[in-house]
């Protein structure tokens, strides 16, 4: 698979998959998988976490905002905490780490965009979002839930180990 192959059939999508790519090259997982790895060495494709991709910059139709890729790399989740609440203006500070929640595992993906945070929360209580905000693809929580998650996450979750919490377990 050439780059410029590559570029023809994906180049309009703001990031792409490894299954995606395997459907529009049929050329074999291991040829797929070794053309994705000399194109992201050669600096013209980016890995954002595996399995994951977006073309660099000079490739790309649209710039591709760091905070619309937190919603793609664990989906479901929605971006909470200190970087929501730096997105609403409730705090002066920016957050650097764009910290999200889930009802999936916790996991955490660094990337030319950025670092991604995860932070795990029990199905009931992922009520903060309701889309995108106007701004971008962007989905931030609502700033009550912002409000909500942080104390919750920090009372429940100390040290990064998920106790057990009455709060999130019930």
């Amino acid at each position: 698979m050439r780059f410029d192959e590559l570029l023809s059939q994906c180049g309009t999508l703001p990031w792409f998959d490894y299954q995606t790519v395997l459907l529009l090259f049929p050329e074999g997982e291991e040829s797929v998988r070794t053309s994705l790895y000399r194109h992201r060495r050669g600096g013209r494709v980016i890995e954002l976490r595996r399995g994951f991709y977006a073309f660099a910059e000079r490739y790309r139709p649209s710039s591709l905002p760091a905070p619309a890729l937190a919603g793609i790399l664990h989906a479901p989740s929605y971006l909470s905490e200190l970087w929501a609440l730096s997105w609403h203006g409730i705090i002066p500070e920016k957050a650097v780490i764009m910290t999200s929640v889930s009802p999936k595992p916790p996991a955490t993906y660094d990337n030319t965009f950025g670092s991604y945070r995860y932070r795990s929360i029990k199905q009931a209580l992922f009520w903060g979002c309701s889309g995108s905000d106007h701004r971008s693809e962007v989905f931030p929580c609502f700033p009550s839930a912002g409000c909500a998650d942080r104390p919750i996450l920090l009372c429940c979750n100390s040290n990064g180990r998920h106790g057990r919490c009455p709060i999130i377990d019930g």
